[in-house]
């Protein structure tokens, strides 16, 4: 019996990541397809430092939110303050180094993703990771086309 519960929690996380992963691949190459190469590679260009960025911050806080939720050992907490006290700072030198507001909340949604999916699988929430995954994964889709087309009729 115990088998057969993990079987299906490790195919809830398995299948949602590999549907999630699919719709974002066609969001984007989909993206691509409409928009100049320029565009597309400036917008990389801010997503690739807002996960930099969003990288050092975290410093493994993921994996060690997992395996300390795993172990029930009260720590999340502790990380979470000082995940939030770095992404203030490292807002700030967004702000004054690029001026870029968008490349800020980009980062900010990099950091609660991250510390959401920790505390998900810490708690071997499986079902619920999976349903959070497909969620955020055809959010991006939907918003992210029905704000592309908002935007390109207003500019």
């Amino acid at each position: 019996m115990k088998s057969k519960n993990i079987l299906k929690n490790l195919s809830a996380i398995g299948l949602s990541d590999i549907i999630g992963t699919g719709a974002t691949a066609f969001f984007w190459f989909y993206l691509a397809s409409v928009i100049s190469p320029e565009k597309y590679g400036e917008i990389f260009f801010y997503l690739g430092i807002a996960t930099i960025i969003s990288s050092i911050i975290l410093i493994a806080n993921q994996n060690t939110i997992t395996v300390y939720l795993a172990k029930k050992i009260k720590l999340q907490s502790t990380l979470y303050v000082i995940t939030l006290i770095a992404t203030v700072i490292a807002s700030l030198v967004i702000i004054f180094w690029f001026y870029r507001i968008d490349v800020i909340f980009v980062l900010i949604g990099f950091v609660f993703n991250t510390l959401a999916i920790g505390e998900l699988l810490g708690r071997k929430l499986f079902n619920s990771y999976s349903k959070y995954l497909l969620a955020h994964k055809g959010l991006v889709v939907l918003l992210g086309l029905s704000f592309f087309y908002i935007f390109v009729n207003i500019f």
